[in-house]
C-alpha cells in the first residue's frame, strides 16, 4: 500500500530522522515493488526489510512466503493507513504458524485526530473508533495488544502507542540486536532511559 509511512517508520525504528545519512527515502508514494533493505546504524547485521504486499498479480500468495523467505524473519510489522485486508490476514496467519513475532501498525494518527477534532469528536472517541474500525471480519482472532496506533512524523512519533510498540518489538528481540534497538529507540520515558543506562553500564563496565 502506498503512502502509509513505511519509510518513516523504518527510520524511526532505527533512531534516524528522515534526513539522516542512510535513512529510507520518504515522500515517494508509489507502491513497493522491490525489497528495500535498511541496516541498523549500530549493527549492520540487524536489517529492516520493506517487502511488497501479498496477493497481487505480481506477488501471488501461492509463492510469496517462499520467495521472500518470510520464515527467516525475526519480527514482522504489517503497516496500513486505513483498514487491514484479507491479504494482510494471510501474513498474520503465516506468522502464527511459523511462530514469528508479529504486530499491526496503523499510521497517520496525527492527521486522523486533527480531522476528528474539527468535526467535534474527542481524541479518546477517535482512538476507540479507529481501533474498532481495524478489527472487522478480517482479523476476528487478533490479539488487541498486537495492534498499535501511531504517527510516523518525527514530532508525533512518541505519542499514542509508540512506547508500547517499541516495547513489544524489544521484548521480541534477543542479544545484541535487542540492545542496539533499545539504544536507538526514540522514546524518552524513565523506563526506557533506565534500559539504555543498564546496557551502557554493562558494555562499558562489564557489569
Amino acid at each position: 500500500m502506498k503512502g502509509v509511512g513505511k519509510s518513516s517508520l523504518v527510520n524511526r525504528l532505527r533512531g534516524l530522522t528522515d534526513l539522516s545519512p542512510g535513512a529510507a527515502k520518504v515522500g515517494i508514494t508509489q507502491t513497493t515493488m522491490e525489497v528495500g533493505s535498511y541496516p541498523h546504524p549500530l549493527n549492520a547485521n540487524f536489517i529492516l526489510y520493506d517487502l511488497p504486499g501479498v496477493g497481487t498479480t505480481k506477488f501471488p500468495k501461492e509463492t510469496y512466503f517462499e520467495k521472500y523467505r518470510l520464515n527467516e524473519a525475526h519480527f514482522v510489522i504489517l503497516v496500513t493507513r486505513n483498514r487491514f485486508s484479507s491479504n494482510d490476514h494471510l501474513i498474520y496467519k503465516y506468522c502464527q504458524t511459523q511462530d514469528i513475532p508479529f504486530c499491526l501498525v496503523r499510521t497517520h494518527m496525527d492527521i486522523d485526530i486533527k480531522g476528528d477534532k474539527e468535526r467535534g469528536i474527542s481524541e479518546a472517541q477517535a482512538i476507540q473508533s479507529l481501533r474498532n474500525e481495524c478489527f472487522l471480519e478480517e482479523f476476528p482472532d487478533l490479539r488487541k495488544d498486537l495492534f498499535f496506533l501511531i504517527s510516523c512524523r518525527e514530532k508525533h512519533f512518541n505519542k499514542w502507542d509508540s512506547d508500547n510498540l517499541q516495547t513489544y518489538i524489544s521484548n521480541s528481540l534477543h542479544g545484541e540486536v535487542k540492545d542496539v534497538f533499545i539504544l536507538r529507540a526514540t522514546t524518552t520515558s524513565e523506563v526506557w532511559l533506565e534500559k539504555k543506562s543498564a546496557i551502557l553500564r554493562r558494555v562499558l563496565f562489564n557489569l
